[in-house]
């Protein structure tokens, strides 16, 4: 028997399975035999889906599975996770303009994640009609626009006439001093290259800022502290080096690193490395530290400085946070992340050695 509500399906009958699914306790097991079961079913989240039209123009939108026929019927509702495909038919006469609402682009057909009540609007024009599309450039930075077809390349040409319906894709170049922000004006976005149909006259504008830069900077993970035949003392750990910019840092720079005694001097000069590596932006890189020292420079009570680009080598966003400090040392130094109160102090320690050195 199959009984439903509003939400539910309770299915019920008999059994003699002995890995019919149950939830844990409803019957005894230690009787066999003929089993009465009575089973619910969960409804699925549905969400609706409105279909709109738009334009001067004319025609249907209508989806895969049959649901969505407009013209007469737009709008279906849909379980939570499904996908429906629409196409946009235009009549005869009429050109597919591009979709907007919920869902926006050139692309016909389209897939629509049904994770939400949506709608969505395809829009159709004349064909035959001719529209105009003028590309601006803004912002501090510089660079070119240039299309797919060759028809803008701005710099030069600024301006093209196109049919109705024809899908126009930008690209914008930065120069090498510049990056580039996004597009403003009648389309919208940030990658680089974008499409768009031209279903009314248009203005691009291309945004180009300021070249984006990295920002080296780190923290000591860890550090350790033992004895080699009594005499010879070994301080090891591993410095994270972060790019917490927007640009990739590259190029060839240095890393100095410093025994101080009380935190806010450099002190003594430890070792000099010279690094090449390139850290794309929002990137990581662990770097081992192993120092072998005398019994006269014991670290205990000290703290270990790394000084990162201790030449300024590097075009960084942020030039005041290259000096990281861990401390003070003990015979039993291990996390440099430590407290929260022990980051403040150690960060106040950063900045008042850069305030020294004018860094």
């Amino acid at each position: 028997m199959c009984i439903r509500d509003r939400r539910n399906v309770y299915v019920t009958g008999y059994t003699q399975s002995s890995s019919f699914p149950i939830t844990e306790g409803t019957y005894d097991k230690e009787i066999s035999g003929t089993d009465v079961f009575v089973a619910k079913l969960a409804a699925v989240s549905s969400y609706l889906l409105n279909i709109g039209r738009a334009g001067t123009g004319t025609g249907l939108v209508s989806s895969r599975d049959g649901g969505i026929d407009c013209g007469l019927d737009c709008s279906e509702s849909y379980d939570q996770g499904y996908t429906v495909t629409l196409t946009a038919t235009p009549d005869e006469g009429s050109v597919f303009g591009g979709w907007s609402g919920d869902v926006t682009g050139a692309d016909n057909p389209i897939k629509i994640a049904m994770d939400s009540n949506k709608t969505v609007t395809a829009k159709f024009v004349p064909a035959g009609e001719t529209y105009t599309l003028t590309v601006l450039k803004s912002g501090p930075g510089n660079g070119t626009v240039t299309s797919e077809d060759e028809e803008i390349n701005c710099g030069e040409v600024c301006t093209a006439t196109y049919a109705a319906g024809t899908v126009v894709k930008l690209t914008a170049t930065p120069d090498e001093t510049s990056g580039f922000d996004g597009w403003q004006g009648d389309i919208s976005g940030t990658t680089k290259t974008i499409s768009f149909i031209m279903d009314s006259d248009k203005t691009a504008v291309a945004v180009f800022g300021p070249y984006p830069l990295g920002d080296l900077t780190g923290e000591w993970s860890s550090l350790k502290v033992s004895r080699y035949l009594g005499q010879t003392i070994i301080l090891s750990g591993f410095l994270r080096m972060i790019n917490d910019g927007d640009g990739e840092l590259k190029g060839n720079y240095k890393i100095a690193y410093y025994l101080s005694p009380d935190g806010q001097s450099l002190g003594n000069l430890l070792e000099t490395r010279s690094l090449s590596y390139n850290l794309a932006a929002n990137s990581t890189r662990i770097l081992a530290f192993v120092q072998y020292l005398s019994q006269n420079q014991n670290p205990v009570g000290k703290y270990l400085i790394a000084v990162m680009d201790v030449d300024n080598e590097l075009e960084e966003k942020n030039e005041n946070n290259n000096i990281v400090v861990f401390g003070p040392i003990t015979e039993s130094s291990g996390s440099g992340n430590g407290e929260q109160e022990q980051k403040l102090k150690l960060k106040k320690l950063s900045e008042a050695i850069k305030n020294k050195l004018g860094k």
